[in-house]
């Protein structure tokens, strides 16, 4: 990453490694967002999945190669958190 190129922490999860990581990646968004943008609706949503993205780009940029990181699976992941957290504190949210 360059200096002030900073819109690369949220650009690199829109690139993928091939056709199959991107399928995974939009059904596993699809299926979460089943569950849980009803519930918490849609801008906590997006809030909780950009927030779950730049932070793994930022310690991808800090610790590791930011080649490296591509994909929207540490949203889908910081959403994923997001529901189980949800049900320890309300066991009927998934009811």
């Amino acid at each position: 990453m360059q200096s002030n190129e900073w819109y690369r922490l949220l650009t690199g999860t829109t690139f993928h490694h091939n056709i199959l990581h991107l399928l995974g990646n939009t059904f596993a968004i699809y299926f979460v967002g089943l569950i849980l943008e009803n519930k918490i609706g849609s801008w906590r949503f997006l809030f909780i999945y950009l927030i779950g993205n730049v932070g793994a780009s930022i310690i991808y940029a800090i610790f590791l190669t930011y080649t490296n990181a591509t994909g929207a699976s540490p949203g889908i992941y910081a959403l994923i958190t997001c529901i189980l957290i949800l049900h320890i504190y309300k066991h009927e949210f998934l009811d």
